[in-house]
């Protein structure tokens, strides 16, 4: 549709054009337009060799007198370029804004429902720094993507998952507890992501401080890193968090608070926004009393139980429901029954821990008796230090410390593979890998290998 319309306006103006230069006019039909090739700067070109004839001259000094009048006389020509006959035309920015603005105005891109439903997710920010270059520019993406679907005759949901909990969250709320002196972003006249940001930034500083600290009394920097008071501070601070710490959790909701104004403030600035937003520290299964939906289904209303019972939210569930079909109407207390909902959500949570790490004491105790032995192992996780590594059979898995390595690796931002900066060589997530158990360590249920087959 648009190539029709941008022919339709340049056609005359071409005619016109050459009729100035050269004096004689050349018939409309014997003009054709085609695309500009990728290669060369343009969106119209123009083959001028049916005109010679009319011109009298060469095909690239015709071209050439050509483009000249477009651009001096038709605004939405903003520049051109001659390769042998042919005459590429840029247009202007000016001429794709109005048209993009007068779709949007008079639907004229507007296609029939498809009966679709479409989500698009987009942004995905943390909470402890703020939005940079690299959000922006998945925002711009997911939002015009949302935008053209959209205007295909889908529903489209634009959904941003907020990353708000975590290690990473609590350090930039330890070094506020230490280092704000109560500044907000009132205060400080700073955005509040940026403020936010700001601390995360001076936990590093102060973690780093006390690494140097500790390896000048001795220590070694692998024991350093780990034993960094302001880094067991956070662990710690992390763990109230997971229990539900009032204090704690009245800080993260104050700081994540000041984050969200500061996203907001930049959405608005961009234009752009969201239909729903999901939070990942709502992302595990908590009962309540009160509507949330589901996220992975996508539902704005959603309960669960299961028949026959198989939790203590199902017995709730089920008396629920027996004493309604059962009396006429039974009124629940919400008050007691949301305080049940909290109390069987903490026990899952301790549950699944007990679960997971006795699970991890087995497999250690397993492997204290082949202490030395050699294994073919799959590469299952990369982080700063190392890789892990995981023994098919019995599901082990331990880490194989970098500072172990020959060929100084270091891990890219995908996760996903480390590269040696001198070799070349590199290791993929999935790859297989012989090792060797170094070391099964039952107190921290953690497993040491070593790589035998480092190239």
């Amino acid at each position: 549709m648009f190539q029709d319309r941008l022919q339709a306006l340049l056609a005359p103006a071409i005619i016109q054009a050459f009729q100035a230069r050269f004096g004689q006019r050349p018939e409309e039909r014997a003009l054709g337009f085609q695309q500009t090739r990728p290669e060369f700067e343009g969106d119209v070109t123009i083959n001028v060799f049916p005109f010679l004839k009319l011109s009298g001259k060469a095909p690239e000094p015709t071209a050439q007198a050509i483009g000249e009048e477009l651009v001096a006389n038709v605004p939405v020509v903003e520049r051109f370029n001659v390769v042998k006959g042919f005459l590429n035309i840029v247009i202007a920015d000016s001429y794709w804004l109005g048209f993009l603005n007068e779709a949007v105005e008079k639907d004229i891109l507007a296609f029939a429902p498809t009966g679709k439903k479409v989500m698009v997710e987009y942004a995905s920010p943390n909470t402890n720094k703020p939005l940079h270059l690299g959000h922006l520019r998945n925002i711009f993406l997911g939002y015009s993507v949302s935008r053209i679907l959209q205007a295909a005759g889908n529903e489209v949901v634009k959904v941003q998952v907020i990353n708000d909990r975590g290690i990473h969250i609590c350090k930039s709320m330890l070094a506020w507890q230490k280092f704000g002196n109560g500044e907000t972003p009132q205060s400080s006249g700073l955005k509040g992501d940026k403020l936010v940001g700001k601390y995360y930034v001076e936990f590093d500083k102060a973690y780093k401080a006390e690494i140097e600290a500790l390896v000048a009394n001795g220590k070694s920097k692998e024991d350093a890193e780990k034993s960094a008071p302001i880094l067991l501070e956070a662990q710690e601070m992390l763990r109230k968090w997971e229990a539900n710490d009032p204090e704690v959790r009245a800080l993260w909701e104050k700081m994540n608070g000041w984050v969200y104004e500061g996203f907001d403030a930049t959405y608005a600035r961009a234009g752009v926004d969201f239909d729903k937003n999901y939070y990942e520290s709502r992302a595990k299964a908590e009962y309540s009393t009160k509507n949330i939906g589901h996220y992975g289904l996508a539902f704005d209303y959603y309960t669960h139980f299961t028949s026959p019972i198989r939790r203590y939210s199902d017995v709730l569930s089920h008396r629920i429901l027996y004493q309604n079909l059962h009396e006429t109407i039974y009124r629940v207390d919400l008050e007691t029954l949301e305080q049940k909902c909290k109390h069987i959500s903490r026990q899952e949570v301790k549950a699944a821990e007990a679960e997971r790490e006795s699970v991890k004491y087995k497999q250690v105790e397993y492997m204290m008796a082949h202490i030395g032995d050699v294994f073919e192992a799959q590469i299952s996780g990369m982080i700063e230090k190392g890789i892990f590594v995981q023994l098919p059979e019995s599901g082990a898995e331990g880490l194989i410390p970098f500072a172990n390595f020959h060929g100084h690796y270091k891990v890219d931002e995908s996760k996903l593979r480390a590269l040696s900066k001198i070799t070349g060589h590199e290791y993929r997530m999935g790859d297989l890998v012989k090792v060797k158990l170094l070391d099964a360590d039952l107190l921290s249920r953690k497993l040491e290998f070593e790589l035998l087959d480092e190239e």
